[in-house]
């Protein structure tokens, strides 16, 4: 569910990095020298980093941390979208960004929920 709005998010910054560069050759090189790092080292690590969220939420220890990174990539992601929008948003754009904010809301969630507790609480845990 996060995705599509994670995805746009990379875009829009993306575009607003290279139009700053001012005349159409500079717009054109940076786009050109972020597209050859997303060749070499921008695919890897996002792969990297999608393998280790995914692993990270089937391993109960470390459940909690891919759940914080879950909802921190939808918070930024939403952030970004919500502050490059021109003007206030219409029902549709709202509808759009609603499967990054629900899995901003289940992510924190699942990330509260799994936090680890100390060894104290988890004895009297298991007492009672």
């Amino acid at each position: 569910m996060l995705l599509p709005n994670l995805l746009l998010a990379w875009g829009f910054l993306l575009l607003g990095h290279a139009i700053g560069g001012g005349n159409i050759f500079e717009f054109l090189d940076r786009l050109l020298s972020t597209a050859w790092w997303l060749l070499t080292w921008g695919i890897l690590a996002a792969t990297a980093l999608l393998v280790a969220m995914m692993v990270g939420g089937f391993l109960p220890r470390w459940r909690w941390l891919a759940a914080f990174c879950v909802a921190f990539l939808s918070l930024s992601s939403a952030g970004v979208l919500i502050t490059l929008g021109a003007g206030p948003y219409t029902f549709g754009q709202w509808l759009f960004l609603s499967p990054g904010l629900l899995s901003l809301g289940i992510g924190g969630w699942l990330s509260f929920a799994e936090w680890p507790r100390t060894a104290i609480e988890r004895d009297q845990a298991g007492t009672q």
